[in-house]
């Protein structure tokens, strides 16, 4: 009888925990197996599935003729992810299938889904749509262009990482574009491997980070010894881009677990930002004002897809109007720490008008004393960049 694979547990794991509105990080950080090998392999298939889970589902359906237990499904999706996506032997993709779904105790269903996947070798995925059906419908109602985007959120993301100065450590990366202009101290990896395990990384002289995400935090234009406060910063790219900059950095985030993953990264890259636990929307701020604030605001993180897949499926159509309320308090908190004559950098990982333009004009209309300057939106992506949108304002 062969032996189940440990990062096929763990993949099987952390995909019913995400259906769950779980991170998949922290399914594959919780029950990640010993061998680095393993842990690697769980990833693929974690994201590989999430990436791919319409067409994975339609084959399900196509071949069921009545309802398949969670287990099952889950089993079935890294087989047929394995399958197509993966050189892994159809054999040995097949029999792993079939000893997770009785590990994971479905072993009555075992029949099945070794007849799914034996029927399946050979055979073309549909082509459907790898986003839930309201994300789909939006965004093909908004960009003639939808579908060659969604399309490129199927595939694996390059690692998109910063440096401290202009100086690379990998001679095989590329500068990183965003919006269709290189983001200085912005690169890209197209085959990475472990982060941890990469030149520069233990030194600190790099941090994982988008550029269009460092193309936002560009926009507040930092200056050396400014005081500057990242109002929303965990877990520190953004924070730790400014204080490579020069600036004087204060760094908030609501949630202490957050800020310690900022202080640790921090730490590793040897750059320094005081720390202090905020939330916005509930009280402002007590200290002296701030001439330049950089607000990430909490969002739906629609425009981030490819690298963290989950997302397409754990929000609902309500989420964006959901966000827009929470983020105008948001808003409201942060600016009793902007000064007069002060800009603030207003963000959001996600590409709906009702996170970012649609909360800017709100803002501009509640506070006179505010000018928008300059926006920038990255929807939909040009390149491998995410899709944000950020607006630089400024108080009279």
């Amino acid at each position: 009888m062969p032996t189940l694979s440990p990062a096929r547990l763990c993949a099987a794991r952390t995909l019913m925990e995400v259906q769950e509105g779980r991170h998949a990080e922290y399914g594959l950080t919780e029950w990640a197996p010993a061998s680095p090998e393993d842990r690697g392999l769980a990833r693929h298939l974690v994201l590989g599935v999430l990436r791919r889970r319409g067409q994975l589902d339609a084959v399900v359906r196509s071949h069921a003729r009545k309802r398949v237990g969670r287990e099952s499904r889950m089993a079935l999706h890294i087989g047929l992810f394995e399958l197509h996506f993966s050189r892994t032997p159809a054999h040995a993709a097949v029999d792993q299938a079939v000893q997770l779904t009785k590990v994971l105790g479905r072993g009555q269903q075992a029949g099945f889904v070794n007849a799914v996947l034996r029927r399946a070798q050979g055979q073309r995925l549909p082509d459907v749509p790898n986003h839930a059906p309201w994300i789909v419908e939006r965004w093909r109602s908004r960009y003639p262009d939808a579908d060659a985007w969604l399309a490129r959120l199927d595939t694996e993301a390059p690692l998109a990482i910063a440096t401290k100065d202009d100086v690379c450590p990998f001679p095989e990366a590329r500068p990183a574009e965003a919006g269709g202009k290189v983001v200085p101290r912005s690169w890209h990896l197209d085959r990475a491997g472990r982060v941890e395990a990469l030149p520069g990384y233990d030194d600190g002289s790099w941090w994982i980070m988008d550029p269009a995400a460092a193309m936002a935090c560009d926009l507040l234009d930092v200056q050396p010894g400014e005081r500057v406060l990242d109002a929303c910063a965990a877990p520190g790219g953004k924070t730790m881009r400014m204080a490579a900059a020069g600036a004087v950095v204060t760094a908030c985030d609501k949630s202490s677990g957050r800020l310690t993953r900022l202080e640790e990264n921090l730490e590793r890259t040897n750059l320094d930002a005081a720390t202090k636990k905020q939330d916005w929307s509930k009280r402002g701020w007590e200290g002296e004002p701030f001439g330049a604030v950089l607000l990430d605001a909490p969002c739906t993180s629609l425009g981030t897809t490819r690298r963290h897949p989950e997302v397409r499926w754990n929000r609902k159509e309500t989420d964006p109007f959901a966000m827009a309320v929470l983020q105008d308090k948001v808003v409201e908190g942060v600016l009793t720490a902007l000064a007069p004559g002060g800009r603030l950098v207003y963000a959001v990982c996600s590409p709906e008008p009702e996170e970012g333009p649609e909360r800017v004009q709100a803002a501009l209309e509640r506070h006179p004393d505010l000018t928008l300057e300059t926006e920038i939106c990255t929807a939909p992506p040009q390149g491998d960049e995410d899709a944000f949108y950020a607006a630089l304002l400024r108080r009279s």
